[in-house]
C-alpha cells in the first residue's frame, strides 16, 4: 500500500482537483491522508462535500501547530506512522499528478533497493499564463536536466511529489526522533539531506510527472525565492563539508562565482555609461545559449513562445538577475541571521 500524504493550509482553490488527481491514479492501493493545518477557508468543506464518502481519502487535523508544515507532518507520522504503507508519498497540496505518478513511484522503489525516495520532474500547471509562467516553466524544465544526470544523488527530492521508502524515514525517526526538522524553512532539502546522511540514494524519475501551481507575479515569486534560498543555504551548512554535501557546497560556489563575475560585468557597464561591451554580451549569450540547447529536451510544456524566450535571450537573462540578487539578500540573511517565515 501506498501512503499518500497531503499537507493543506488554506488550499480551498485546489484540494480538489489535487485529491481527484490521486484517485485517477492507475495505482490503486493506497490510502490518502489530507493534513488539514489551521485552515480557516473552505479547504474542508470541499473535501468533506466531495469525498466523505470515499474511504481512501481521509482528513487529519493538527493540534496547536506553529510549526508549518514540518509541524503539520511530525503529527501526523507520532500519530499514524505505524500504520502506513511500505511507501509514502508526500506531496503539495497545490499539486496535481499525472495519472502513471504513483505506480511509476512504486516501480522505482521495488526496482532501485538502495533509494530512499525518488522525486518525479518537474511540470507547471497549464493555467493563466504571462511572462513569469513561461520563465518558470523553463526554469523547472532546465533544472530537471540536473536531476537526470545525477541519479542517486540528486540536489533535492522536492515537495511537489517525493516517494519515500518507509524503512528509510522509520531510520531517520530512529536516529533523531523525528522526521522533518522543524527548524528548517526547506523541510524537503533538509530530509534529502538528512536521507544521504544515513547512507541512503535519492533519485528522481522523468516517467513521474507532477504539475505545481507557481507565483504569477514578482512580489509572490520573490518570497518564494527567498526563503528556498536562504533555508536551503542554511540547512546546507548545518549539515557541514562531507561526502554527502561536498557536491552542493561544490555547486553553491561555483553559483556564486558565476554571480560576483556577472556583478562585476554589470558594474563595468554601468561605469561606461551603458555603451556596448562586448565581453559582457557575448559571455551571457553564450552561457544562456549552450545551457538552452543542452537542456531544451527536459521542458515538459513547449510551444512558439517558449522557443521565442529561448533564443531571444534577454527574459531569461533578466530572470537569472532577479535569481542572482534573491541569492545575494539570502546569503545577507544567513549572515546576519534574519528570521526567514514558512509562507
Amino acid at each position: 500500500m501506498v501512503t499518500i500524504i497531503l499537507p493543506a493550509h488554506n488550499e480551498e482553490k485546489i484540494i480538489k482537483d489535487s485529491i481527484q488527481s490521486l484517485l485517477n491514479q492507475s495505482y490503486w492501493d493506497i490510502e490518502i491522508i489530507a493534513v488539514l493545518d489551521n485552515c480557516n477557508d473552505n479547504t474542508e468543506k470541499i473535501i468533506n462535500d466531495n469525498f466523505e464518502s470515499n474511504m481512501n481519502v481521509k482528513v487529519f487535523k493538527t493540534v496547536n501547530n506553529k510549526n508549518k508544515k514540518s509541524g503539520a507532518l511530525n503529527q501526523l507520522f507520532n500519530y499514524y506512522f505505524d500504520n502506513m504503507g511500505e511507501h509514502i508519498l508526500i506531496m503539495d497540496a497545490d499539486t496535481v499528478l499525472d495519472k502513471f505518478a504513483v505506480a511509476e513511484g512504486v516501480k522505482f522503489l521495488n526496482k532501485y533497493y538502495s533509494n530512499g525516495a525518488v522525486c518525479s520532474v518537474a511540470g507547471v500547471m497549464k493555467n493563466k499564463r504571462n511572462l513569469l509562467w513561461y520563465l518558470q516553466n523553463i526554469e523547472y524544465g532546465l533544472s530537471d536536466s540536473s536531476h537526470v544526470e545525477a541519479q542517486g544523488n540528486i540536489f533535492c527530492c522536492r515537495g511537489m511529489f517525493s516517494m519515500y521508502r518507509k524503512k528509510a524515514l522509520q531510520q531517520i525517526k530512529n536516529e533523531r526522533n523525528y522526521i522533518f526538522d522543524i527548524r528548517s524553512i526547506t523541510e524537503d532539502y533538509e530530509l534529502t539531506l538528512a536521507l544521504k546522511k544515513y547512507g541512503w540514494k535519492i533519485s528522481s524519475s522523468r516517467k513521474i510527472k507532477a504539475y505545481t501551481d507557481v507565483p504569477l507575479n514578482i512580489k509572490e515569486l520573490y518570497i518564494q525565492r527567498e526563503r528556498w534560498s536562504t533555508g536551503g543555504i542554511i540547512d546546507l551548512l548545518k549539515h557541514k563539508v562531507n561526502k554527502y554535501t561536498r557536491n552542493d557546497f561544490l555547486y553553491l560556489l561555483t553559483y556564486l562565482l558565476i554571480s560576483f563575475l556577472q556583478m562585476y560585468l554589470v558594474v563595468d557597464l554601468i561605469q561606461t555609461k551603458f555603451s556596448f561591451n562586448f565581453y559582457f554580451l557575448i559571455f551571457n549569450i553564450t552561457f544562456i545559449l549552450i545551457n538552452n540547447l543542452v537542456r531544451i529536451k527536459y521542458i515538459q510544456y513547449k510551444n512558439w513562445k517558449v522557443y521565442l524566450i529561448l533564443f531571444t535571450i534577454i527574459p531569461q537573462m533578466l530572470y537569472f538577475y532577479f535569481d542572482m540578487f534573491v541569492f545575494f539578500v539570502s546569503i545577507k540573511n544567513v549572515v546576519f541571521r534574519k528570521k526567514i517565515n514558512w509562507n
